[in-house]
């Protein structure tokens, strides 16, 4: 993915999480740095994610391009996803967050943020051009 459409990425995810969850909505930019960096963090690892689901990311309309991942598909993503957020939130230097604990020990409500996360990639993807595919064997 050009870096442009990773920060594209990254500001529409943030948008529709804050959507989803109820938030009023802040501009990307108005964001703090920390907050920029770990909505970036998380479109650079996309890719990966959808890679270790068999999947890969290719600019343009392709056919068999997927608009939505399976139920396995999701979860397998949705605690990547947490395992690339705890990985990240520790690096910056915070050790104490109550969602820092292993995917198991999650409440319902927090493993959700996750798979929204993760759900939404084949949709804003497509938004910005790429399709989601299967990898070739």
């Amino acid at each position: 993915m050009r870096q442009a459409d990773v920060r594209a990425l990254a500001a529409a995810t943030h948008a529709e999480d804050r959507l989803v969850r109820g938030l009023p909505a802040v501009g990307f930019g108005d964001l703090t740095e920390q907050q920029q960096e770990a909505n970036l963090d998380s479109a650079r690892f996309a890719p990966l994610l959808l890679a270790a689901l068999g999947l890969q990311i290719r600019e343009g309309t392709h056919p068999g391009s997927r608009t939505a991942l399976t139920a396995e598909e999701l979860d397998a993503g949705a605690r990547l996803e947490h395992l690339r957020w705890c990985r990240f939130t520790r690096r910056v230097g915070r050790t104490e967050h109550p969602d820092l604990v292993p995917w198991d020990e999650l409440d319902e409500a927090t493993r959700e943020l996750d798979r929204l996360r993760v759900r939404a990639l084949p949709r804003l993807l497509a938004e910005l051009g790429y399709s989601v595919v299967d990898a070739p064997l």
